[in-house]
């Protein structure tokens, strides 16, 4: 549900340890972390560097689709590093965006906007997490003057060090981050900067990439509060980082890459045809080429993604990670192959085999346990849909209906939709847990109490409904709702609620 992806953030902290603890478990040369159970990542923190936390508060980190509030799950995970980290560590942390808005006039004021909040020195766990929670979003994102004030604080030799930056755009005041990371680095020469993108995509991807590639930190993306914890996580541990797969590929070779520009980066990667369909194997993996042109990556070991997803890890994981699934088919065996959207702005996907799948387990949502997974431009293609049912408001214009489990009923408007349900630990409001949810056309959400009072309710079938500018999908797993003007889209079960696609 939301709050669980605003909780998972809080493992997002260690995440931010990333760049700035190093763990010295021993793992396979596959990846797998030797330290960890089946299915299970390791957040272990052993020992640290000194590290600055870079924590974008600019303007945008307010949008709400985290879901919540971006700024609100970035201090979820920074609060979550705070706990992991040894005692003893040095950590310092900064900011900008706070200071200033983001209108015209504000621009030059707002481009100096570099906070020092807690300087980098021993660990302070409640000081940290009291300056933490003060942080708001306001401002602009001089991202090239953070990493200067940043370094500034850093020893100027060649002692291990580190800088984290959390953002979710790219450098809105000209200063040529990248350019100057480089700079940075000829008098740290052994800083290593790890970038996180949240909600990034486009330039403002290539930028934070840019950044993270100069220094040899790690650059990741996350599209949700629960991506950004886990990939978070992933930025302690960079070697098995490398190993897992990501959204576009693993280590520096992505899908869609030429089977030359490959062999240029790794001489003795193998070569392969230009036509047809080809498979190469290196370092434990097959790669599969068609024409000439990366298609898939298959671990050898079963697999692994950089959210700590594996064999053994239970189907709700892989829901809670990248949503509901774009398609599920039978396969030979018993087993099940379901597909996942690895990257929304591309037709990349995870397909995983899936041992004991079953349609309704737990709150109604698929269940089962991981066997292997791939990645693979192999996204499903959209198919025409059957005609929706119209469901036809009252008298005045609304719209009431109950999932076919009975557990969930909404209340549809033009602009809104309110759903009632005995949702799993639901914040606590007015001193009493929230029974509704309240999802808007554009996008904003937020808990209520409240009760529909005397209503007669449609109860609808799996299927697929529009109602007065909404669309409904209904499955077992529970309820999506797709604002027909906006695109804005929300899934609702007594177990879960979450913002999906745009």
């Amino acid at each position: 549900m939301m709050l669980a992806g605003i909780v998972a953030t809080v493992v997002a902290l260690v995440a931010l340890v990333g760049v700035a603890a190093w763990t010295f478990n021993t793992h396979s040369p596959a990846g797998t972390e030797a330290s960890s159970k089946p299915g299970e990542a390791s957040t272990h923190v052993a020992v640290s560097v000194p590290t600055v936390l870079i924590l974008d508060a600019s303007g945008s980190m307010d949008q709400a689709d985290a879901p919540g509030p971006r700024i609100d799950a970035a201090k979820a995970a920074a609060l979550g590093l705070v706990d992991a980290l040894p005692d003893g560590a040095t950590l310092g942390l900064e900011t900008y965006g706070m200071g200033t808005g983001t209108t015209e006039p504000e621009h030059d004021a707002g481009c100096q906007d570099v906070q020092r909040v807690i300087a980098l020195g021993t660990l302070n766990r409640g000081e940290m997490r009291a300056h933490i929670d003060g942080l708001h979003a306001s401002g602009y994102t001089p991202i090239g003057l953070a990493l200067d004030r940043a370094a500034a604080q850093l020893p100027a030799d060649d002692s291990a060090q580190a800088i984290v930056l959390v953002s979710d755009g790219e450098d809105t005041c000209d200063s040529a981050p990248c350019d100057r990371t480089t700079q940075i680095k000829r008098s740290h020469p052994n800083l290593a900067i790890s970038t996180v993108g949240f909600k990034t995509d486009g330039p403002a991807s290539d930028q934070l990439k840019c950044i993270a590639t100069a220094t040899g930190g790690i650059f990741v993306q996350a599209a949700n509060a629960s991506q950004l914890a886990a990939r978070l996580i992933a930025t302690q541990n960079p070697g098995q980082a490398q190993t897992s797969l990501t959204s576009s590929g693993i280590g520096d070779i992505e899908l869609g890459a030429k089977v030359a520009d490959i062999r240029t980066k790794h001489s003795d990667f193998p070569d392969a045809g230009t036509t047809g369909r080809v498979t190469v194997v290196w370092r434990d993996y097959d790669y599969d080429f068609a024409d000439g042109t990366l298609d898939a990556i298959r671990p050898r070991n079963g697999g692994r993604t950089i959210d700590g997803l594996t064999v053994g890890s239970p189907l709700s994981k892989a829901i809670e990670l990248y949503g509901e699934p774009l398609s599920t088919t039978p396969s030979n065996g018993g087993t099940t192959t379901v597909t996942y959207d690895a990257n929304p702005n591309t037709d990349a996907a995870y397909q995983m085999v899936i041992d004991g799948y079953t349609s309704t387990g737990t709150n109604n949502a698929p269940n089962g346990t991981v066997k292997t997974i791939i990645l693979c431009r192999c996204k499903p293609q959209s198919v025409p849909a059957s005609k929706p049912t119209v469901l036809s408001p009252t008298s005045n214009n609304l719209v009431y209906i109950k999932a076919k489990s009975g557990d969930t009923w909404c209340m549809i408007t033009s602009s809104e939709v309110d759903c009632g349900a005995r949702y799993t630990d639901p914040p606590e409001l007015y001193g009493q847990p929230a029974n509704g949810f309240r999802f808007r056309a554009d996008g904003t959400s937020e808990w209520v109490v409240g009760d529909f009072g005397l209503v007669e309710w449609q109860q609808i079938a799996h299927a697929t409904y529009t109602a007065i500018g909404w669309t409904i999908d209904s499955a077992a797993s529970g309820l999506t709702f797709t604002n027909d003007d906006t695109g804005h889209r929300v899934f609702v079960s007594p177990g879960r609620v979450e913002r999906v696609g745009p």
